[in-house]
């Protein structure tokens, strides 16, 4: 109840400030940890980490009082409990800090990380060759690299989605509107346990989270935030810029392991920022656009020089199975393919077949506990679908720009579904495989001695064979190129199981990057350093020339700010919904489905179906057919605004329902309303 005097007192733009001075100050204390940064500190307070936390406290404190002073200077002290509540948040915060830093195990993974980075050594080097050590360091690179990406988001998209509050541009219908009001569901719903479960949008059944695809991980984290957010709260802008920023960084350490130059890794890494796959799923089917877990498995994987012990592979394959599952579903194969190539690579390294097979199966608990949290297993929705051939992928998808390239003419497909195996690698990225195909055909013996190295060929063989596995999942048992089937397979057992991921096209996506990966290796081991920039160079600027109309067009949209009217703008909706508890679709739920939403929403009242990405279709249909029965017997709910899609099933209930039409709309209530038409 504080929490929401506390809200109630200011405004919008005053909660966003504050909750952006107190991540500030979160941030800030967390960065306080890294010795370069504590570098400017290091003589007042050297070796000493709680001061250092103290003095960012404090500092943290002050700009939040100077910027809320700034703000309203008249009504200071009115407000001066706000200021105090923020800054108990950061004490909490460190309490927590100071208590990590009490246990000998988290002080062991601190120095392991610190030697891990290479950090306390940049202190005691002369200033110009301190530059040159960051210049080089993968610190830099990661960092750099992730404002390019960041960088490239608000380029493409603008800054306007990055308000928390404004939520119109997510209501326009579609995707978005489906994941938006998924949240804001959650969000009004009591709390269950599995936490990811709520009971007001297929009403009167529990649904989970992850099949309205609002990112269940943020969408959990935000609920406990609840209290503390504006009544109209969106965090997808904020992911947006995330993952973007999370592709550059993991880009630049890839490319920085391959090549070990920065400027070819700073280079590199733009052509993962600028992924069409990527860009094709971000406000779209937004969850799918995190391919930073991707890139996370190929970093996993190339950065291992020899086998890692069984703890941290554990905390590795578990942590991104578990993150996949708090994003979306659909990295999960993906991640349990390059695990399982990894954890061959484990065996063949070792000899020992117990440790890769302890480490697959408790990563594989975690992830199945993971999803359990998150409520997957709760609803009993059918988890496969007739669609497992529709939505595969094209045997020409690398190479089919399917109306993104401004040079490429599309080829064509063989079902419309075949969008789902989108994975366009870009002209300059084609040229680039297009030279090193005719370098490695020149150089056909000098890359036979490659296989003489024991550690190569096995690495390239893995590579091919996660490559491989990937593809023919995405290919489905129907495999086409163009419009043509080449040929079709039916095997039950594997079949069922595989339609559960029966959009298999997108596993096409890390296909994508493991080329992009292969392409600038190559490039970088034919050719000295300086060549080998100069050449990137060229293809980035072609792919970029490629791509630019589409990244164009594709953030024209959100760019400046609009608003949203909702389709049912009758003034009878404002004194209807709040005298019910419930809106009850008794057909289909078309019928301006987001502007009910919208209705439901504003009133705290539940709907009983909405479009979900997995739901248990036979239970929703027979609960209205029973409701239908009730209806019939005269014993329609009193709480409830029933919604007809026709007339013709509307007149059916005529003689046990009061009919009434509304923004054209047919509702049927059990009480007469004198002031509805």
């Amino acid at each position: 109840m504080v929490l929401h005097n506390i809200r109630n007192k200011i405004s919008v733009k005053q909660q966003n400030i504050l909750l952006f001075f107190s991540l500030t100050g979160i941030a800030g204390s967390v960065l306080l940890l890294i010795p370069p940064l504590r570098f400017s500190f290091m003589t007042l307070m050297q070796n000493s980490k709680i001061y250092s936390l103290i003095y960012s406290k404090i500092s943290s404190f002050i700009e939040i009082y100077i910027i809320h002073r700034s703000l309203n200077p008249e009504r200071i002290n009115e407000h001066w409990n706000n200021v105090l509540f923020v800054f108990a948040c950061n004490l909490l915060l460190l309490s927590l800090i100071i208590l990590f830093f009490s246990f000998p195990r988290f002080i062991k993974l601190y120095k392991y990380l610190r030697k891990t980075f290479r950090i306390d050594s940049l202190i005691q080097i002369k200033p110009p060759e301190l530059c040159v050590r960051i210049w080089n360091s993968r610190l830099f690179i990661g960092v750099f690299c992730a404002l390019l990406g960041a960088l490239f988001f608000v380029c493409v998209f603008g800054t306007a989605i990055l308000d928390f509050s404004y939520t119109d541009w997510l209501m326009s219908g579609g995707d978005l509107s489906q994941h938006y009001t998924g949240w804001c569901f959650f969000r009004n719903s009591a709390w269950y346990f599995p936490f990811g479960l709520m009971d007001n949008i297929v009403y009167p059944f529990k649904e989970s989270i992850i099949y309205t695809d609002s990112i269940p991980l943020f969408a959990l984290v935000f609920k406990l935030l609840s209290p503390l957010l504006p009544e109209h709260f969106q965090y997808f802008g904020l992911f947006g810029i995330l993952i973007y920023t999370l592709q550059g960084a993991i880009a630049g350490l890839i490319v920085k392991k391959i090549s070990n130059n920065t400027v070819y890794s700073i280079i590199g890494s733009l052509f993962f920022v600028f992924s069409t796959t990527m860009m094709q799923r971000i406000y779209f089917h937004t969850s799918l656009a995190a391919h930073f877990i991707i890139l996370l498995c190929i970093y996993a994987c190339i950065s291992k020089s020899t086998a890692r012990s069984m703890r941290k592979n554990i905390v590795i394959w578990g942590g991104l199975l578990c993150l996949s599952a708090g994003i979306h579903l659909y990295f999960v194969p993906m991640v349990g393919i390059f695990m399982i190539f990894y954890m061959l690579d484990d065996y063949i390294q070792t000899k020992k077949a117990l440790p890769p097979l302890i480490v697959s199966c408790v990563s594989f608990m975690f992830l199945v506990l993971t999803m359990f949290v998150f409520g997957a297993f709760y609803s009993h929705a059918d988890p496969t679908a007739g669609n497992l051939r529709h939505a595969s992928a094209n045997m020409n998808s690398l190479f089919n720009p399917q109306g993104t390239s401004k040079y490429l003419k599309d080829l064509p497909l063989a079902t419309d579904g075949q969008y789902e195996g989108y994975s366009y690698i870009g002209l300059g990225m084609i040229l680039g495989l297009l030279i090193i195909l005719v370098l490695c055909s020149k150089k056909i013996q000098s890359n036979r001695k490659l296989f003489y190295d024991t550690d190569l060929s096995r690495k390239i063989i893995l590579t091919t064979g996660v490559l491989l596995s990937l593809f023919l999942f995405a290919l489905s048992p129907k495999i086409t190129i163009n419009s043509h089937v080449v040929f079709e397979y039916y095997i039950p057992v594997v079949n069922t199981i595989w339609s559960i991921f029966q959009s298999t096209g997108r596993m096409m996506w890390p296909v994508v990057y493991i080329v992009m990966c292969f392409v600038l290796w190559r490039i970088k081991k034919e050719y000295c350093s300086k060549t080998a920039i100069v050449i990137l160079v060229v293809l980035f600027v072609i792919q970029y020339r490629d791509l630019h109309d589409y990244f164009k067009m594709k953030g024209s949209g959100f760019k400046n700010k609009t608003e949203w009217q909702n389709e049912l703008r009758s003034n009878a909706w404002a004194k209807l919904a709040p005298q019910y508890r419930y809106i009850f679709f008794l057909q289909d739920t078309k019928t301006k489905l987001y502007s009910f939403h919208d209705i439901a929403l504003k009133h705290g009242m539940a709907v009983n179906d909405s479009y979900l990405a997995r739901k248990n279709l036979r239970q929703i249909e027979q609960y209205k057919e029973d409701e239908k029965v009730r209806i019939h017997s005269g014993d329609a709910r009193g709480d409830t605004i029933y919604v007809f899609s026709t007339t013709e099933e509307a007149a059916l209930f005529a003689k046990n329902l009061h009919l009434y039409i509304i923004d054209n709309v047919i509702i049927g209530l059990k009480e007469k309303q004198d002031y509805l038409q």
